[in-house]
């Protein structure tokens, strides 16, 4: 079950990131649904010129490595590197982005994966086990809303056949040129699943959801209709850039996590920028059904799995945080 998110770091200087050559806006394509679909709602690139004064990032977003297609199927920048995936999700994308940003422990690594259900069950609970080379990464899987059989108010991370959820793995003290003599990237997603889950269909609908330039990059500001109740709503989005390829991850906490009142429209808008453009990106929503009360409900019986996911989130805030300064 999630719980308050910690946002994304502000990147200081990117060495592997994205962005297009344009500044571009869309709105969502497919079918949002009663809530965000994940895999989509994707944004086109559609348009038109959203900010060419607005001073965005330049430099290490124009020299990215162009984007490759490699077996089985797997979009990546980085062809040397070979993906091994337990558990039967098939990897639909992987990128490999570098942050510079002054921390004695050395640059910040974000792996970022794209997977996709390809067995015909749903699975839950996830607290991957992944490693580039011998480099243990740290992070979770992010996912569609689901209900489950023992919890029907707090959405979990599941994915379904067919679903497509987003591994962000964290790391620290991996270079661009120690990358490039990588040679494999692990992936065990190793789901816990406990009883029967199934797709949340009655939070918030995103309305609208454009990519706009803002202070520092670009970001995703857009309104939500909301026909229930709802606290602790939280939006993820992974950016993808015109190479195919998944770049930075943004937050949305629309009014700060508190509630929001079934009938009403709420705007909302991503914090920390993504330094480069992008023309797409992935949405993943979760909240809490009915008011503010104060606190989380708890939860026992079985292993503890929103414990353990809640110390995997803070283990990953401590890595992007530029705090161990020499």
């Amino acid at each position: 079950m999630h719980r308050i998110r910690a946002g994304a770091a502000v990147v200081i200087v990117l060495l592997l990131s994205s962005c297009g050559d344009g500044r571009r806006r869309g709105t969502p394509t497919g079918d949002a649904g009663p809530g965000v679909d994940s895999g989509g709602p994707t944004v086109d690139a559609g348009g038109s010129d959203a900010g060419a004064d607005a001073g965005g990032p330049g430099g290490s977003c124009d020299d990215l490595p162009p984007a490759t297609v490699v077996t089985p199927s797997v979009r990546t920048a980085y062809p040397h590197i070979t993906v091994t995936e337990v558990n039967g999700f098939g990897v639909r994308s992987v990128n490999y982005v570098i942050t510079e940003d002054g921390d004695s422990r050395g640059p910040l690594i974000e792996v970022l994966v794209e997977v996709e259900n390809t067995t015909s069950s749903t699975e839950c609970d996830f607290l991957p086990d992944a490693r580039l080379g011998i480099t243990d990464l740290t992070g979770l899987v992010e996912t569609p809303p689901y209900y489950g059989e023992y919890v029907d108010t707090v959405t979990n991370d599941c994915l379904g056949p067919g679903d497509v959820g987003v591994f962000n793995g964290l790391a620290r003290g991996v270079t661009e040129a120690s990358l490039a003599t990588e040679s494999s990237l692990f992936l065990d997603l190793s789901p816990s699943t406990i009883g029967t889950n199934y797709r949340a269909t009655d939070g918030p609908t995103v309305l609208s959801a454009e990519i706009v330039a803002v202070e520092g990059g670009w970001g995703v500001q857009g309104q939500l209709s909301v026909p229930t109740t709802v606290r602790n709503y939280n939006l993820t989005f992974y950016a993808r850039d015109e190479r195919g390829l998944l770049t930075s991850e943004l937050q949305a906490y629309p009014r700060e996590l508190d509630t929001l009142y079934a009938g009403e429209t709420v705007a909302f808008e991503t914090l920390a920028p993504a330094p480069c453009d992008f023309v797409e990106h992935l949405a993943f929503p979760s909240w809490i059904v009915g008011a503010s009360s104060g606190f989380f409900p708890s939860f026992s019986g079985g292993p503890d799995i929103d414990s353990l996911q809640a110390a995997r989130r803070e283990a990953a805030a401590r890595l992007r945080a530029p705090a161990a300064l020499p």
